[in-house]
């Protein structure tokens, strides 16, 4: 207790005698240090993600359940919003891929137009997330979202992602966020480098194998 008392007034700058008030005030924070540092652990960090990310599920399904399967998919696969939307083109093949352990072929919506193989750490997560947006384009004409076409569909998907709570660093493109740091621990535990961890991961969001420096400063914080 002491020795964070000192650590304690040391960061504060104050070295006079202190009263038996403030002493006691400085023993309080003491005491409650550990407990905030566990709070900004990243195991609690994490946990707290994955609470508000179900909160916010939760309020974009009971809105549409196509923009729904979007978000799971992107969770998922790490999928920009326009790749998810227009995922109901391929998810008869993503399934036949997955299930033969084979990488995910991201083909339309795609970045400039250029296609990638995802190869998600959670195989299983995926499949069910392609799974349940098949069941929903069973009964939407084949459509994940459905509206006339697919700059409409477009416009629902941000609408209702806003109204959701999908806003500023919760953002849509945060699912790609936690997709990553799932990639980059599951590259490291396989063994690989931090560098070609994050070369791999920036590969699968389609940044190419030379973008891992970004992929660490913007995705892996």
């Amino acid at each position: 207790m002491l020795a964070k008392l000192h650590h304690i007034l040391d960061r504060l700058g104050v070295f006079e005698p202190l009263d038996r008030a403030c002493l006691k005030s400085l023993r309080s924070i003491a005491a409650n240090e550990s407990r905030f540092s566990r709070l900004e652990s990243p195991a609690y960090l994490r946990r707290s993600a994955r609470t508000r990310f179900a909160t916010l599920r939760t309020a974009t399904f009971a809105l549409d359940l196509g923009v729904c399967a979007c978000i799971d998919l992107q969770r998922a696969l790490g999928l920009r919003a326009e790749e998810a939307v227009k995922s109901c083109k391929s998810l008869v093949s993503w399934k036949k891929q997955l299930e033969s352990g084979k990488p995910v072929h991201v083909i339309f919506g795609t970045k400039g137009g250029r296609p990638r193989h995802v190869d998600p750490a959670n195989r299983q997560r995926a499949l069910e997330a392609v799974e349940a947006a098949q069941k929903i384009t069973a009964t939407q004409r084949g459509v994940l979202i459905n509206k006339a076409d697919e700059k409409s569909a477009m416009n629902r998907y941000k609408n209702v992602m806003r109204n959701a709570g999908f806003k500023g660093k919760e953002s849509g493109h945060a699912l790609r966020y936690a997709f990553a740091n799932d990639q980059i621990e599951a590259y490291t535990s396989l063994g690989y480098s931090k560098s070609e961890a994050l070369a791999l991961t920036s590969v699968d969001l389609g940044h190419g194998d030379g973008r891992g420096r970004y992929i660490a400063q913007v995705y892996a914080r």
